[in-house]
């Protein structure tokens, strides 16, 4: 297996993941699941000596737009086979959110504006929990997948919060020796997120997220 999955990563490597993208997620990100081996969206810089795993919907538009300017990477792909001894040596940091807000996000942006997930266009707030509570929250879509799925927990330098973007990203971007003010751009905007639950709902979010809102100690 350890020969496999040399050859896997060299292969991943060479090609940057954009390989037959459908052959890579049916046949490769198993086998890799197979060994054991954790796969994330990875934007990392041995140069610049960051690795940031990449949360949709938490401000990563903005980040990139900086990132690209000032400390271009050398990775940024999904599905990225994660080894530890590879990164040790960079800042490894994410930015995490609010789970009921970032589900309102996903849906104002993705499904109201009719970008992703066709089966609930045309459908209530309801419908769209109802859909999500039907995915392997672990391996789905990275806009639904649980936010402490996309990062290693326990080999995290620094978890920037959505709630305190700006703050955070001062910290960040002084640790990598950037000096520029990163600003949230790219909001969609909607109604407080609490006004789209009722407590049934709220309460259904939370068990289908529970490792999220346990890791931040977040509430509705």
């Amino acid at each position: 297996m350890t020969s496999l999955s040399g050859t896997l990563r060299q292969y991943v490597r060479k090609h940057n993941v954009h390989f037959a993208k459908d052959v890579y997620r049916s046949v490769v990100v198993p086998l890799y699941d197979l060994i054991s081996v954790p796969l994330y969206d990875i934007t990392a810089s041995s140069q610049y000596r960051y690795t940031w795993f990449r949360i949709p919907k938490n401000g990563t538009h903005s980040i990139m737009q900086i990132l690209n300017i000032y400390a271009p990477a050398e990775i940024n792909s999904s599905y990225v086979p994660y080894y530890r001894k590879e990164h040790r040596d960079n800042f490894r940091f994410c930015v995490i959110r609010n789970p009921w807000d970032r589900l309102v996000s996903v849906y104002c942006n993705k499904v109201l504006m009719r970008l992703m997930y066709p089966e609930c266009w045309d459908k209530d707030f309801d419908y769209f929990i109802e859909f999500v509570s039907r995915k392997n929250l672990r391996k789905c879509d990275g806009h639904l997948k649980m936010q402490t799925a996309m990062f290693p927990p326990d080999d995290i330098d620094y978890v920037c919060r959505m709630e305190q973007f700006e703050v955070g990203m001062e910290y960040i971007m002084g640790k990598l020796g950037i000096e520029c003010r990163v600003a949230h751009e790219g909001q969609v905007m909607h109604p407080d997120y609490r006004s789209f639950y009722t407590a049934a709902l709220a309460e259904r979010v939370r068990s289908l997220y529970a490792l999220d809102v346990e890791y931040g100690n977040y509430s509705l």
